[in-house]
C-alpha cells in the first residue's frame, strides 16, 4: 500500500486530548484511522501485515507471539483523555479506548481493528476543527512524545492554512498559528501523563522536546 499521500485526520478535540500510550501503539492507531472510510463511517478497519511490519523498528520480526504483545498493548493500554468545561461552569473528564475489538490470525494477512463508538465520531463526524496530516510522516519516529507534538503543531499550522484562505484572521492572529507558543504547563499534561514529571525545563526539553 503506497502511503505517500494517506493522511490521518482527525478532530482537533482528539489531536489535544491526552494519548496514554507508547510509540508503536499510537503509530498503528494513527494508521488505522489513516485508512478509515469516512464516508462508510464503518468502525471496522483491516491493516496489512506487511503494512505494520514497515512502521516496527527493523530489528523486529512480525511474528505471531510479538504481534500479540504489540496488539494487547494497543488494546489494553490505550486510552485517550479528554477534558472540557460544562455549560454550568463544571469540568468534565472522558477517558475512553480507541478500540473495542482486535482481531488477528496466524494464517490470515490482515488484522482487523474495530474502533470503539466513543472515538468514531472524532474520526469520522468531521466537518470543521479538524487536523489532517500524512501518516507517512510518523513513520519512523519513536517516542509518543515527538507524535504528540507534530499533531499539536500540524494542527496550528492547519489553522494557519486554512484561515490564510479564508482571510478571516488578522494578521497577528495568523501569525499565532504560524508560530504558535504552547505553555509549558499544557506541553507536559499532553507528554509526561502518567511518566515521570519534570520539574525543570531543561530535563522537559532533553527527554521530551528533543527526543526523537
Amino acid at each position: 500500500m503506497d502511503l505517500q499521500n494517506k493522511k490521518v485526520v482527525q478532530s482537533n478535540t482528539l489531536i489535544k486530548a491526552i494519548a496514554k500510550m507508547d510509540a508503536l501503539p499510537l503509530k498503528l492507531f494513527e494508521l488505522a484511522v489513516a485508512n478509515v472510510d469516512t464516508k462508510e463511517k464503518d468502525p471496522e478497519v483491516e491493516l496489512e501485515k506487511d503494512l505494520i511490519r514497515t512502521f516496527l523498528p527493523r530489528t523486529n520480526a512480525l511474528r505471531h507471539d510479538y504481534l500479540q504483545t504489540i496488539m494487547t498493548n494497543l488494546m489494553d493500554k490505550s486510552t485517550f483523555t479528554v477534558k472540557y468545561t460544562k455549560e454550568n461552569g463544571k469540568k468534565k473528564t472522558e477517558i475512553f479506548a480507541p478500540f473495542s475489538k482486535i482481531e488477528f490470525s496466524e494464517d490470515e494477512s490482515t488484522v482487523k481493528l474495530s474502533f470503539s463508538n466513543k472515538i468514531m465520531p472524532y474520526i469520522t463526524e468531521l466537518k470543521k476543527n479538524f487536523t489532517q496530516y500524512r501518516i507517512e510522516d510518523l513513520r519512523h519516529f519513536t517516542s509518543s512524545n515527538t507524535i504528540t507534538i507534530y499533531k499539536v503543531l500540524m494542527m496550528y499550522y492547519n489553522q494557519y492554512t486554512n484561515y490564510i484562505a479564508n482571510g478571516k484572521r488578522t494578521k497577528e492572529e495568523l501569525e499565532s498559528f504560524l508560530n504558535p507558543v504552547i505553555d509549558v504547563s499544557e506541553l507536559k499534561a499532553l507528554t509526561v501523563q502518567g511518566k515521570k514529571s519534570y520539574d525543570r525545563f531543561s530535563d522537559l526539553k532533553k527527554r521530551v522536546i528533543e527526543q526523537q
